[in-house]
């Protein structure tokens, strides 16, 4: 008699297959932490500071690349390597300082390249006020080699990148593949309002394939997101599955696809509420530069194409779940298109009363290329106009703002196509409200931050060769 496995073995077979199929392929980490880390957004603007908390959770010492970009062309305002003995933490701030960029920290972890309390020089072209953080993994440091102790020596590491020194020679000298167990922390810090919110970070583990090891001198472009395996898993409607790319940076880009995007806003003039939406495309620039593919972006004139201010793309509801969306009754003049020309996009969101001023952007400069605004919509005032509610937003082809990219194969089989739809995009809701009755004579400040979320499509076919 044959005898069919209980379901907890079942249970035990599907995850030895899963976690197999992570092991090669990247993924968002479910314990958030892992060997690359994306951090969706940073802002200098508006007296903001930005705050960045790295943490080693392994008895190893790591090297790291971290690269800050900037939200116009992904060109790296600063690129510099970090050294975490086991179990370091290395925190730093960024801030406007005198018309200025500046990163300051005084932590003692050893860096290399790292710019402490200096201007840093930004180009005319950049949108450095906003942008986004890499930070990668790029090996494991054997200290018992070089230094014969727990500890790294500060000095004798920076000298290993001098003329003639062992990394400057071979820069993969005394390293170990890398293992992961990075975690960040980022938080938004309005000094002058008096409040900070953390913002949502991705952590992704087996982000390397075979080459493990990619261990590069402060200022080098590499690693980055282009620089790990071709392999991604994606877990979907309770099936994981593991598509390989033509490259590096779409294997990270699959993991960030959305069909939809949705989420909460606050525009109550009872608590003075405003809301900004920040949407944030960490791998945009390396689509761009494909000069043989820019799937899935549409890219038009000026910029790739995005629902624009009034679009059949948005849905708002209220709080109750009433709807309300763009509405042509009579003489339909035609849309406008939206366009997001940058990596990071700051849309502020405004109730569309007659004659309401444009709010100015909560966390980016009103002036800046990369700031939007978007209205709630208040069509014939059917229903009223929800001050409070969430909006949905469709990044279906249908729409025309994307094109499905269909370079993906199963891992297992070229057979097989994978077609992913959406744009590779994350991001969060910032909303800050202002409370004067909150004790006699007290005005308290709050913000909060709620991460965006949204449906994937993902469409599996085999070949009918």
């Amino acid at each position: 008699m044959k005898i069919l496995p209980s379901f907890k073995s079942c249970a035990v077979v599907t995850c030895y297959f899963t976690a197999a199929a992570a092991s090669a392929a990247v993924h968002i980490s479910p314990n958030k932490t892992g060997q690359a880390i994306i951090v969706p957004f940073f802002t200098v603007a508006n007296q903001m500071n930005t705050l960045l908390s790295l943490n080693n959770t392994r008895d190893e010492t790591k090297a790291i690349k971290i690269h800050i970009k900037e939200a116009s062309q992904g060109q790296a305002v600063a690129s510099f390597n970090v050294y975490l003995a086991p179990q370091d933490m290395w925190t730093m701030g960024m801030g406007q300082f005198g018309g200025d960029f500046k990163m300051i920290s005084f932590d003692s972890s050893c860096t290399t390249g790292f710019m402490n309390n200096q201007a840093i020089q930004t180009e005319d072209d950049w949108l450095w006020e906003n942008g986004t953080f890499e930070i990668i993994e790029m090996g494991v440091v054997d200290t018992y080699e070089i230094f014969n102790l727990d500890q790294i020596n500060c000095e004798t590491l920076s000298a290993y990148w001098q003329d003639g020194g062992t990394w400057a020679d071979d820069s993969e000298a005394h390293l170990r593949p890398a293992s992961g167990g990075l975690h960040a922390e980022v938080t938004l810090m309005d000094v002058e309002q008096g409040h900070a919110s953390n913002i949502p970070v991705i952590h992704l583990d087996g982000f390397y394939g075979d080459d493990d090891i990619q261990h590069s001198a402060a200022g080098a472009d590499a690693p980055n997101l282009d620089s790990g395996t071709h392999d991604s898993l994606v877990m979907h409607d309770g099936e994981a599955i593991t598509t390989r790319w033509p490259t590096g940076y779409e294997a990270v880009s699959a993991l960030l696809m959305k069909n939809t995007l949705s989420n909460e806003y606050n525009l109550e003039p009872g608590v003075l509420g405003k809301t900004d939406w920040i949407i944030s495309m960490p791998t945009l620039h390396y689509h761009l530069n494909n000069p043989t593919s820019d799937l899935p972006f549409k890219v038009t004139e000026g910029g790739v194409s995005f629902p624009g201010q009034y679009n059949y793309s948005f849905l708002y509801y209220d709080r109750e779940g009433h709807g309300n969306s763009y509405e042509c009754l009579i003489l339909c003049p035609p849309l406008p298109p939206g366009i997001i020309k940058h990596s990071v996009t700051n849309f502020t969101l405004y109730p569309d009363h007659a004659n309401a001023p444009l709010p100015n952007p909560l966390i980016s400069n009103a002036s800046a290329d990369n700031s939007q605004w978007l209205p709630i919509l208040d069509y014939y005032n059917t229903p009223p106009i929800a001050e409070n509610g969430k909006l949905l937003m469709s990044l279906s082809e249908n729409g025309g703002h994307t094109i499905p990219n269909d370079r993906g194969f199963s891992a297992g089989s070229n057979e097989v196509s994978h077609t992913f739809h959406g744009l590779p995009l994350v991001g969060f809701s910032y909303t800050q409200y202002t409370n004067s009755g909150a004790q006699p004579g007290l005005l308290a400040q709050y913000a909060f931050v709620r991460k965006h979320f949204g449906r994937k499509r993902i469409d599996i076919q085999e070949s009918m060769k």
